[in-house]
């Protein structure tokens, strides 16, 4: 009789990065709810959330909030690490728009 040693190496799979955003094109200043609680990992679990809002702020919370202050068109990610170290990425774009005049007084013309 013989015997053999096999080695199996299981490779980690990739975490699947899912981001919403609400809501994605508003007046300035604009309040953002993120989540990032869709993103899953077929073999593990999320262990990082890491926050890009496009404007020079970060969060490494699961369901941050972000005020953008100024007009313009900001490409947020949200990148996600798994067990195994393994990343994701995903994006949306959020557009803050001028905020325009106040509403007028009562008593005041328009």
């Amino acid at each position: 009789t013989a015997t053999a040693k096999i080695t199996i190496t299981v490779e980690n799979a990739p975490p699947v990065a899912k981001l919403s955003a609400e809501p994605r094109i508003g007046k300035a200043p604009l309040e953002v709810q993120f989540d990032g609680t869709g993103s899953s990992d077929p073999d593990g679990r999320i262990v990082k959330y890491e926050w890009d809002f496009g404007d020079g702020t970060k969060s490494t919370e699961k369901k941050p909030k972000h005020i953008y202050k100024e007009p313009g068109t900001y490409t947020v990610t949200l990148t996600v690490t798994d067990t195994d170290g393994a990343t994701a990425q995903a994006q949306e774009t959020i557009t803050v728009e001028e905020a325009g005049p106040p509403p007028a007084q009562e008593g005041e013309e328009t």
